[in-house]
């Protein structure tokens, strides 16, 4: 999240900043709890507090954004720095400069990231790290968010401390009331509007404002306002469904954005402003984690992963090859310099690397994923299609990775692509990956197939409407609109209808008629034949089945597209049919 910087640390930067430099001379130390693994360059004295202070967290947010059960978390590594210079070497980039940031989180392959710096100006050290860690917590409660809503509510939660046997959550932050109290607020409507792309949140001179009025508006929505949290979900779920902003808002909160602005200004002026409490049940071990001591090679490989996943492969590289080298026998060096090989079309070495990992490590989910990728990647840049052959191995090796790690994102997503089939199956598997990280837009684009060959389009627009709330991307937040602009083109002539198929007529000419019985509305739905309908069974996969002329009792659900009330009644083409229960008749 962007804070207050200053300039004079060129000298601290250049160093960092020194070809070949490496981290391992630095005592980084680490933090395994069964949440994060917390690593630091500031030995002990900067990881063991740091690691307490988010387990703590951890555990408010139990309390207040418990998570739905079931769903696992996935591996996650806390980058803790404690010089600037260090930090802005790994902060992702914007325009080839590093973002003006003091925390940040990375998706990965293997594993997640939070990058952030100890050593910022802010008067909690831990505040960066505790807003980061708050948007884990919301990517698994809320079905959208959209960027004021993420930052916002992210700005509320991680400003606590404890009370007790509670925490007192959404303390004020005096920097923000000083800034909002000197300058005019935004036009609601606007904020309201804005995505990740907008110069709201990337430009340095605009987004400590618009953070600091999102956390306003949050606050006085979900603290300062009765009924404000369930409005808010209410408006969430109608961001979920495609809703446009401001409709959404005036929709779910009875009022229109702007009659609000004389509200949130008395609110921003107010002498006290409400906190919430917030039980926390007590932890025996969480002030005083177990601390290791990671070798060289493998802190290497970690920064390494984490600027290959930044799309910085020349950095990448050199952190990979420092790893390999402490450590010859490191699988995940080899897996790692194999995807920068990859994504520099260097085939053979690619195939050297992937080879010796695999050679190692036969079974290990990284290499496994990386040999399907290989695979596919070298076919697309040859401008050549997926063998058979290939595509069957590529699939072999993703499923044996996901037995083993089903949490494994990008080895689910792309085990969905080359082969959709079962897709119930894959659905399970993309839907928590897609719930941790719904800034994946691929992982949205996947996933929104699959229910559109289940017929669930409803839930396909979501997935589309979500995505494109969270997009980081301005192209991938465009794709996503767009895709489900002709998703909602698609329901709009289509209908769909869940009861009873009580009669299958046949006509002259091969032609059928199925007649579903829907709550005592009779549907009449014509197939042209047999071939031309898609039949599914229960758990959504294509079905084989003989149809037989004549009364049926089946519990069904149909898609058709509309057609105008005939002497019959209601009807339309029939598109596709699934049968609601195995082996009914």
């Amino acid at each position: 999240m962007p804070g207050p910087r200053s300039l004079a640390l060129a000298t601290a930067l250049a160093a960092s900043l020194v070809p070949g430099a490496s981290p391992a001379a630095a005592e980084w130390v680490r933090v395994r709890t069964p949440h994060f693994d917390l690593l630091s360059d500031g030995g002990a004295a900067a990881a063991r507090p740091a690691a307490a202070a988010l387990a703590r967290f951890h555990r408010v947010l139990e309390g207040l954004l418990p998570a739905p059960p079931g769903v696992p978390d996935g591996p996650l590594v806390v980058l803790a720095f404690t010089s600037e210079g260090s930090f802005r070497s790994y902060v992702p980039q914007h325009g080839g400069e590093p973002r003006s940031v003091d925390g940040f989180f990375q998706g990965g392959t293997a594993r997640r990231f939070i990058g952030v710096n100890l050593r910022s100006e802010r008067p909690d050290p831990y505040d960066a790290l505790y807003h980061e860690y708050a948007h884990l917590a919301l990517n698994r409660v809320l079905p959208a968010q959209p960027a004021w809503v993420a930052e916002g509510l992210a700005e509320v939660y991680s400003a606590w401390d404890p009370a007790g046997a509670d925490a007192r959550v959404g303390l004020p932050r005096p920097d923000h009331l000083a800034l909002l109290r000197r300058r005019a607020l935004l036009p609601i409507p606007d904020l309201l509007r804005a995505d990740y792309s907008s110069d709201f949140y990337l430009r340095e001179d605009r987004s400590a404002f618009f953070y600091a009025q999102s956390w306003l508006l949050a606050h006085y929505l979900v603290l300062g306002r009765a009924g404000g949290r369930e409005s808010l979900r209410d408006y969430l779920a109608a961001i979920a469904q495609g809703g446009e902003a401001v409709a959404a808002f005036r929709n779910a909160f009875g009022e229109d954005p702007a009659s609000l602005m004389p509200r949130l200004r008395s609110y921003l002026d107010a002498t006290a402003l409400p906190v919430a409490r917030v039980p926390v049940p007590a932890a025996a071990d969480v002030d005083a984690p177990a601390l290791t001591s990671p070798s060289p090679g493998e802190v290497d490989g970690l920064l390494g992963d984490l600027l290959l996943h930044q799309d910085r492969s020349r950095e990448a590289r050199r952190h990979l090859e420092r790893s390999l080298a402490a450590d010859p026998g490191s699988g995940a060096a080899r897996e790692g310099l194999a995807a920068v090989a990859l994504r520099q079309a260097r085939w053979d070495e690619a195939r050297a690397q992937l080879r010796a990992a695999l050679d190692r490590e036969p079974d290990s989910p990284l290499a496994l994923y990386r040999y399907a990728d290989a695979l596919v990647i070298e076919a697309s840049r040859r401008g050549e299609v997926l063998s058979d052959a290939d595509t069957d191995a590529a699939v072999a090796a993703l499923e044996k990775a996901v037995r083993q790690v089903p949490h494994f994102a990008d080895a689910a997503e792309l085990l969905a692509r080359l082969r959709p089939q079962p897709a119930r199956g894959r659905i399970a598997l993309l839907e928590p990956a897609f719930a941790r990280e719904p800034q994946r837009t691929d992982i949205a684009i996947t996933l929104s197939g699959l229910y559109v060959r289940v017929n669930e389009m409803r839930r396909a627009a979501m997935v589309l409407a979500r995505a494109r709330a969270a997009a980081r991307d301005p192209d991938m937040r465009f794709l996503a609109g767009h895709l489900l602009g002709r998703i909602g083109f698609a329901s709009s002539l289509t209908g769909e209808a869940t009861g009873t198929l009580v009669r299958l007529d046949c006509l002259e000419g091969g032609a059928l008629d199925f007649v579903v019985d829907t709550a005592g509305t009779r549907l009449t739905l014509r197939a042209s034949g047999p071939r031309s309908v898609m039949l599914y069974g229960p758990d959504g996969e294509p079905l084989e089945r003989d149809l037989v002329c004549g009364p049926q009792h089946s519990p069904v659900s149909a898609v058709y597209l509309q057609a105008d009330r005939t002497e019959d009644g209601p009807g339309g083409t029939l598109l596709s049919l699934t049968w609601s229960e195995a082996g009914s008749e």
